[in-house]
């Protein structure tokens, strides 16, 4: 009979313990999961602001050289041109 009282109480101990467990246990489950998403957003947006950054050094590089491709275009064309009055005048 004190067998069965104190099984029945160790019985209870266990149960309590173990949802007083299982409450810290998602307790920090979800301080995990708003970290993860803490860190996550931080990320996207680390990620956005470099492919930002990216996307404007490219664009002003590609200008760049478009405008000295151009310039190299007009000189070449002006070089044919003259040539072209040259051989025409003679």
């Amino acid at each position: 009979m004190i067998d069965a009282t104190y099984r029945s109480d160790l019985r209870e101990l266990n149960e309590i313990n173990f949802a007083r467990f299982d409450a810290k246990v998602e307790q920090r489950i979800t301080q995990l999961d708003a970290k993860i998403d803490r860190v996550a957003t931080e990320l996207r947006s680390a990620i956005t602001e470099s492919a930002s950054q990216t996307r404007r050094e490219v664009t002003e590089e590609m200008t760049r050289r478009f405008e000295s491709q151009n310039r190299l275009f007009l000189l070449a064309w002006v070089t044919m041109l003259a040539a072209v009055l040259a051989v025409s005048l003679k």
